[in-house]
């Protein structure tokens, strides 16, 4: 028996299905006992840029997604708000409200960092960035996007010339540095 297809919508109509669901493009598919099967690699990022917009820094980061990853929030929806303020590691989910994610275990994330500081205070879930943020109200595992996706992280505070890097976070730990750059 095929292991059911789940794209992490809770319609409730995966789990009578083998192979193929209802929706075009899955995003978990999960074994036998029902839990979640590892995805085929790590994301990885391809390149980020960054361009400045009135007062912030817009990081753009392209990055390769298996299927089947995990990612969790916040989500950084422009439709939503959603932005970092240097100096602060929550994200602002508007221009008022802040909030934290503890970190799980097997989600990955976008981290941003300083080279000046030498943390990770900035992650970003791996998701399309046409959605409505809705997931920030929890803080839970959500399917990734897989294929290649281009997240746009909105940053106040980040002065021209400061060293900003990026890399991949799997639960708490980050990778290696895979892209640096300079802000506009």
């Amino acid at each position: 028996m095929a292991p059911p297809v789940c794209d992490g919508c809770n319609c409730d109509r995966c789990a009578t299905f083998e192979g193929e669901g209802p929706c075009e493009t899955p995003a978990w598919v999960l074994d036998g006992q029902g839990r979640r099967v590892s995805p085929a690699r790590a994301p990885r990022v391809i390149h980020a840029s960054m361009r400045r917009q009135a007062e912030r820094v817009v990081l753009e980061v392209r990055v390769d997604v298996a299927q089947n990853t995990a990612t969790q929030p916040p989500v950084l929806a422009l439709s939503a708000g959603t932005f970092f303020r240097r100096g602060e590691r929550a994200v602002f989910l508007d221009a008022e409200r802040q909030r934290t994610f503890d970190p799980i275990e097997d989600a990955y994330r976008v981290a941003i960092g300083f080279d000046a500081r030498g943390d990770w205070p900035w992650r970003a879930a791996l998701v399309l960035p046409g959605g409505e943020g809705i997931e920030n109200g929890f803080g839970g595992a959500i399917p990734a996007a897989p294929g290649e996706i281009v997240l746009s992280v909105p940053m106040e505070g980040v002065t021209r010339g400061t060293r900003v890097r990026v890399g991949i976070a799997r639960g708490a730990d980050v990778g290696e540095v895979e892209w640096r750059g300079r802000a506009p």
